[in-house]
């Protein structure tokens, strides 16, 4: 799954779209029946589940963080999380 966005590097949007990915696996009302399905099937198959996690900011952007909270659930899986952060490079003046 793939999850974009354009506008600025803010580290809330980030958030916003890992929580996104959170919401897939636990019902409304906070019922963890997807999460463990999936982590009974994992266990089961002797899958692995990989998490990745990619953003590339403008130069002088800051990285955003991934927070504990999110680490600790996606080890409920298990899951290991994958992170590619990246700033693009400043571009240098020429001068002629």
């Amino acid at each position: 799954m793939v999850l974009r966005y354009r506008q600025g590097d803010r580290q809330h949007e980030f958030d916003d779209h890992l929580s996104f990915i959170v919401n897939l696996l636990i019902t409304p009302r906070n019922k963890f029946v997807p999460l463990v399905k999936l982590r009974d099937l994992i266990k089961r198959k002797r899958f692995e589940a990989h998490v990745s996690c990619f953003w590339f900011g403008r130069s002088g952007a800051k990285k955003p963080s991934l927070p504990n909270s999110l680490k600790d659930f996606f080890s409920l899986i298990p899951a290991d999380i994958e992170i590619d952060f990246d700033i693009e490079e400043a571009k240098s003046r020429r001068v002629a």
